[in-house]
């Protein structure tokens, strides 16, 4: 939109200087004031759209960043119901309808397909043991997974605030970002 706005006034300032620049006797303006005042008016027009690539390019970084607040927000309070709901399923008859409802939301909020998507792959599968095995659950099951999705959403959370200083990440940023993530969840099964 932006950019359309810069080609509609580039039309308009380069279609009235020689309205401008001449009348019915000849040439109003010498030609070096002519040459100014196009290149001045190309100048703004440049200034224009440089500055409307880097509005939009800034409002798109923030549309991004809230949206993956919104869904760190989301996915914490998914697992939190869903393990609320596991832990009364542990003691008592489980509200099955509530439970399918977290079970299923988690699921969905999940990518195992892409090769690089190893944690949401863990994710998936502890989910499905913790669904199917509800009613035989280990506390330490749960703090294992309480303890994988604290780690996704430390990877959601570095993203977004590396996202929001640096711009877009390179593949191997985020695949960094990804390891340490990873990484520390197993040190953290392992020293427990």
């Amino acid at each position: 939109m932006c950019l359309m706005r810069s080609l509609c006034a580039l039309m308009l300032l380069v279609w009235t200087i020689p309205l401008f620049a001449t009348t019915g006797n000849g040439p109003l303006l010498p030609d070096e004031k002519l040459d100014s005042i196009i290149s001045g008016g190309i100048a703004v027009v440049v200034s224009v759209i440089v500055s409307c690539w880097t509005v939009s390019r800034k409002q798109f970084a923030d549309t991004i960043t809230k949206e993956r607040l919104n869904f760190i927000k989301e996915w914490r309070e998914c697992t939190t119901y869903f393990c609320l709901k596991l832990k009364g399923a542990n003691k008592s008859v489980p509200d099955e309808k509530t439970l399918d409802y977290y079970y299923y939301k988690l699921l969905l909020m999940c990518n195992p397909t892409k090769p690089d998507a190893y944690m949401d792959k863990e994710v998936v599968e502890m989910l499905t043991h913790l669904y199917k095995n509800k009613i035989n659950l280990e506390e330490k099951e749960i703090e294992n997974f309480i303890a994988l999705m604290q780690a996704n959403i430390s990877l959601e959370w570095i993203g977004t605030s590396s996202e929001s200083r640096k711009g877009t990440l390179s593949d191997n940023e985020k695949e960094s970002i990804r390891l340490k993530c990873y990484k520390d969840y197993k040190e953290y099964v392992k020293s427990k």
